[in-house]
């Protein structure tokens, strides 16, 4: 049994509907703002049958969260089979840190997971969360019924196909964090992808936060003329990318291409700079929004993961369930 719920991208709910078929499951809320969630009173219980609940995030991430709870929530009271919760994008991963500016600050990536469980769900499955201290957080409370997917072979595809085969040996591949966290998320998946696109060169950015201001620095010396190419999580205020641009602009780039798996519609000042400094931005659709809204004059193109969920839905329970 598939669920989908309301704030899944409209191609991805286009293209599992077509292929399975689904429930939806609906929110809404009571005047005073609190939401709630509704399901058809007739959908019969299938004990046997594993339950898959797709959804992700709208504008208010906050509201989101809530409304995938209550969700949750309702789909365990109304059936007895286990409930796999895909997540394509999971808010409040990146609250992974106690201190910061001389402050303590609220660790939702360990608070999050916990809910979900006491909501109902048993199994966990994401879309390349922020850190390896969020993915410990839902480690810890899932174990092995966590899973982490990445969009990096779809990344990987792109790239090769954009570039012709005639720029790949002039490729030097990086992220917007990492040379001081090597065993962390950004590290690793530039490694994973560079094995894809068999790219010999890389470049790491140092970074450093004070205050509220993040300022980077390049670590590479191979950059003049060479197409580079960003990999990075998650887009919000375009900060960090536009920081990481900037070092690669002055250090001589031909072109900079950002590969991102998660774009939250941004308005910043730093967004619409980064927009007009880079050459090529690639994002999926995990979250919904409109590109050709966002930047009109911007080459950014949106990666479908549906067939990626798809083949979860299909060959999960013979492969990583």
């Amino acid at each position: 049994m598939v669920i989908i719920g309301d704030n899944l991208s409209y191609d991805i709910k286009r293209d599992i509907c077509t292929e399975f078929d689904t429930i939806l499951v609906n929110n809404g809320k009571f005047s005073n703002g609190e939401v709630f969630s509704s399901m058809n009173t007739k959908i019969a219980d299938t004990k046997h049958e594993p339950i898959y609940y797709l959804d992700s995030v709208s504008g208010n991430f906050s509201e989101s969260i809530l409304q995938i709870l209550s969700n949750c929530h309702l789909i365990s009271s109304l059936f007895s089979s286990k409930i796999n919760l895909i997540l394509t994008f999971m808010p409040f991963m990146r609250h992974d840190k106690s201190f910061q500016d001389e402050c303590v600050i609220s660790k939702n990536c360990s608070l999050i997971p916990r809910l979900l469980k006491i909501a109902g769900v048993d199994k966990l499955i994401t879309l390349d969360i922020h850190s390896i201290e969020s993915m410990q957080s839902c480690i810890n409370v899932f174990g092995a019924d966590f899973i982490n997917l990445l969009p990096l072979k779809l990344f990987a595809q792109d790239i090769i196909k954009i570039l012709y085969n005639k720029e790949l040996d002039l490729i030097v591949l990086g992220s917007t964090d990492g040379l001081d966290k090597q065993n962390d998320r950004a590290f690793l998946n530039v490694q994973r992808l560079q094995k894809m696109i068999n790219c010999k060169e890389v470049f790491w950015i140092k970074k450093q936060r004070a205050f509220g201001e993040i300022t980077s620095s390049l670590v590479a010396d191979n950059i003049k003329d060479k197409v580079c190419i960003i990999l990075d999580d998650i887009i919000s205020s375009g900060k960090s990318a536009l920081n990481t641009a900037y070092e690669l602009k002055n250090a001589g780039a031909r072109k900079i291409f950002i590969y991102a798996t998660h774009l939250i519609n941004s308005t910043t000042e730093d967004f619409d700079k980064l927009l007009l400094m880079v050459d090529r931005i690639v994002v999926t659709n995990s979250i919904s929004i409109k590109c050709n809204q966002l930047a009109p004059n911007i080459d950014i193109r949106l990666i479908n993961i549906s067939n990626m969920l798809k083949e979860l839905l299909i060959y999960g329970s013979k492969t990583i369930f």
